[in-house]
């Protein structure tokens, strides 16, 4: 999710220990602390999300010249058929200008678009510019080298696309996202959309210590989280010991996670399909002297009568 809107910043107040500042701390360094590189990196952010809009009005305007250029070329064939008396030429190139004049209207209505968010851009522009002069100001007078020199810093750091970010750094990141990401949805589910929008427009410059962001996510969900989109490496050991760590050092309260080892579900035993052991294969072995009976026995046996008793085998 992409971070707030540009134009609260001169609501509220820069925090120190606000989510915002960690998540750009975790991205370019301890030097973004300072209200200045934070200014300046809202300001610079603005201006990159706004460069790919003003790259596609330079490409539609191209695509408005192009289709009038075509209309025009349509008109003077059609002129052209219609003064050597070529009636189906110049149907054909009739039908075509009116698939030109379609095309163009909707590229113009596009380009009329791009026009009106431009305006509006250099409308909204002027707030992050402002705070951003108000830090600059306040840093000359107050004599601070520090703040221009952790600006120099932010700024290389920005200029090599945030550089080589570390585990732990990735760790932070994806944490707060994931808190963040948490209240948003539950601020949406409790009071509607207006709630949502308002919760990421300002939830961000709250501070991490606040009763807000208490509970809301546990250890090991982070650390699943984490395995799940950055890897082992970064989610670090199995136990979740480094997220605890980390929750720890921003002065975040995670919700407890549950003791103990998860119980199974009970299944129901089941009666086994046909009898333990080897079937039996060889008959029993017996001792008798009337084998006249053992006969009699065998041939009750095979004809489905009962044998005749009295006699011992």
């Amino acid at each position: 999710m992409k971070s707030a809107p540009i134009i609260v910043l001169s609501l509220w107040p820069l925090k120190a220990d606000s989510l915002r500042t960690q998540q750009a701390i975790a991205r370019f360094g301890s030097a973004a602390r300072h209200p200045l590189c934070l200014a300046a990196l809202d300001l610079w952010q603005w201006d990159a999300e706004m460069s790919v809009p003003m790259k596609d009005l330079v490409l539609r305007e191209e695509l408005v010249n192009s289709a009038k250029q075509l209309k025009e070329a349509a008109q003077a064939e059609i002129a052209q058929f219609r003064k050597e008396r070529k009636r189906k030429e110049a149907n054909e190139a009739s039908a075509l200008l009116r698939k030109i004049d379609k095309h163009l209207l909707d590229a113009q209505k596009c380009y009329e678009a791009s026009v009106k968010l431009r305006s509006m851009h250099q409308e909204l522009r002027r707030w992050p510019v402002a705070v951003f002069e108000r830090e600059y100001d306040a840093a000359l007078r107050a004599g601070d080298p520090k703040a221009r020199r952790a600006l120099q810093r932010v700024r290389k750091r920005w200029s090599t696309n945030e550089a080589r970010l570390k585990d732990g750094n990735y760790r932070t990141l994806e944490m707060l996202n994931m808190l963040r990401d948490k209240v948003i949805k539950a601020a949406w589910a409790k009071d509607g959309g207006s709630a949502g929008y308002l919760e990421a427009a300002r939830g961000a410059f709250r501070a991490l210590s606040d009763e807000a962001w208490e509970g809301r996510l546990t250890a090991r969900e982070i650390h699943s989280h984490i395995v799940a989109t950055r890897g082992f490496r970064v989610a670090g050991d199995k136990y979740a010991k480094e997220v605890r760590r980390l929750a720890r050092k921003l002065g975040l309260r995670l919700a407890e996670d549950q003791r103990g080892r998860k119980l199974k579900p009970y299944a129901a035993k089941q009666e086994p399909k046909r009898p333990r052991g080897r079937p039996r294969i060889k008959p029993d072995v017996g001792f008798t002297d009337n084998l006249e009976v053992v006969e009699a026995v065998k041939v009750a046996t095979a004809t489905g009568k009962t044998p005749v008793r009295g006699a011992d085998h």
